[in-house]
């Protein structure tokens, strides 16, 4: 419904209408001998889901309940010139689970969007949010067909999430440089899916040719794990992710460094060292029974037929509160070192283990630990998925002295036999589930010289067997499972 009046001064037309079944009032004024300015346009209307499920927007998987919008635009003719249109979220409820935000229906919030038409500089969005626990500014340059060929962000604030800023420029060859800088991130929620890196693989669906630069005060990587001074820099090109390197200081001021890459011909490798390894081994598998030490974590990511193949090396690091080896230590009348394990710790010089990871199963073939008061072997494997665990190795006390004898031409093989075990070695098994594991210790191990030991241990040891696979999925056969630095 239109209302029309022409006088002198100018031509109006007024009414009310709809858009998508929303109630529209709207005022367009045009001003004569005006010198070529544009028509005023004025309109109040409603959004709801409906109205943006009608231009293509899943609307209902962000918004319920309405959102009074005020518009207020200058028209050349048909062409817009600018437009501004501000959103009162009081009543409505605004679920952005990409970014883990809520705001619910009653909390006061508003938004507002500024679109301007330069001839020169083309089309220029610039949106503001203020909320409670959220806050965004920034001004977007879009080319002819909509496409961002710039962007500035004043403000990016989620609370306990992120306070970031940044820029976002379009290169000649079409790619995009996001550069960003900021007070705070958290990255919890993506560090958590890491542990599960047995399926990691390099064909998920390409963001395109990319390059991110940031610089984070404060980083958080998990719940109570935090870094300071850290960057970040990621390339990605149309086949996908190509290269990630990331630098940074662990809590205690140790420093760490990471970087993954895929742009050569073989698999997705990353490399990662700190200065810290007890707090890089919580992050990335959520194990706190390892303090200090140093760490370097290498190995390739699942592609194709092939699973996770990792290598961790730890050195100078305190093992401490771990249940397992506390009741082997206790069962074989270790008790001073079982003792010390529930305190300060006992201390392992070097840690190595290899990985082969399918799934939620990983399987450790030919781990050793040593230091000066004890060392161990270990293989078998462990689900995070059901929490079985089905482990077994040698215990070695006094691991500098027992293993001395090792080094001796001859009888030290027929005494020691393999690398890590000793003269008085004890066999352990751990088997069950991670809530209620059996675990067992043969004594008479500790007087049986290595050559017998290795007659009578189970040789299928050596070649951990990976899960069943469903019908609907292929594994690795146990033969063709590669260690990881062998």
């Amino acid at each position: 419904d239109a209302r029309v009046s022409l006088d002198e001064k100018g031509l109006r037309v007024a009414g009310f209408g709809s858009l998508a079944a929303s109630p529209l009032q709207y005022d367009w004024y045009y001003k004569f001998n005006n010198e070529g300015e544009p028509a005023q346009l004025k309109a109040t209307s409603v959004l709801n889901p409906d109205i943006l499920n009608t231009f293509g927007i899943v609307g209902r998987a962000y918004l319920t309940g309405d959102v009074p919008v005020e518009i207020e635009a200058e028209l050349d003719g048909t062409s817009l010139r600018a437009v501004d249109a501000v959103f009162d979220l009081l009543e409505a409820r605004l679920d952005v689970a990409e970014v883990n935000w809520v705001k619910p229906k009653g909390a006061a919030a508003s938004a507002s969007v500024r679109y301007t038409v330069d001839a020169t500089d083309g089309p220029t969005t610039s949106a503001t949010l203020e909320a409670e626990d959220a806050m965004f500014e920034g001004t977007f340059t879009l080319g002819p067909n909509g496409q961002l060929i710039a962007a500035n962000v004043e403000k990016a604030f989620l609370k306990d999430q992120a306070d970031l800023r940044g820029t976002a420029l379009r290169t000649d060859a079409g790619g995009l440089v996001f550069q960003i800088n900021g007070d705070f991130l958290d990255l919890s929620q993506v560090i958590e899916g890491l542990g599960q890196i047995g399926g990691a693989t390099n064909e998920a669906s390409s963001i395109g040719d990319v390059t991110l630069e940031a610089q984070i005060d404060r980083l958080k990587l998990r719940e109570g794990l935090e870094t300071t001074d850290a960057s970040l820099t990621l390339v990605s090109g149309q086949d996908g992710l190509q290269t990630v390197e990331a630098a940074g200081k662990l809590p205690n001021g140790a420093t760490f460094d990471a970087a993954f890459d895929t742009s050569g011909l073989g698999d997705p490798a990353f490399l990662v060292n700190s200065g810290d390894a007890g707090f890089l081994l919580n992050v990335f598998f959520g194990l706190d029974t390892l303090e200090g030490g140093t760490l370097q974590m290498s190995g390739t990511l699942a592609r194709g037929d092939l699973p996770t193949q990792i290598r961790l090396l730890v050195e100078n690091g305190r093992l401490r509160e771990a249940p397992f080896f506390t009741q082997v230590l206790s069962i074989a009348s270790l008790r001073g070192l079982s003792d010390t394990l529930s305190g300060d710790g006992v201390l392992f010089t070097t840690i190595e283990v290899p990985l082969a990871i399918v799934g939620e199963r990983y399987n450790i073939v030919g781990a050793r630990a040593s230091g000066p008061a004890l060392g161990l072997t270990a293989n078998g494997w462990l689900t995070l998925d059901k929490g079985e665990i089905d482990i077994d190795g040698v215990l070695v006390p006094s691991f500098g002295v027992n293993s001395a004898l090792g080094g001796i031409p001859v009888i030290g093989n027929l005494f020691v036999s393999r690398r890590g075990e000793g003269l008085i070695s004890l066999r352990y098994g751990i088997k069950g589930t991670l809530e209620r594991a059996q675990v067992s210790v043969n004594p008479l191990s500790a007087i049986t010289p290595g050559v017998l030991r290795r007659v009578f241990e189970n040789p299928s040891r050596n070649e951990i067997p990976l899960p069943e696979p469903s019908p609907e999925e292929e594994t690795v056969p146990p033969s063709s499972v590669p260690i990881p630095g062998e």
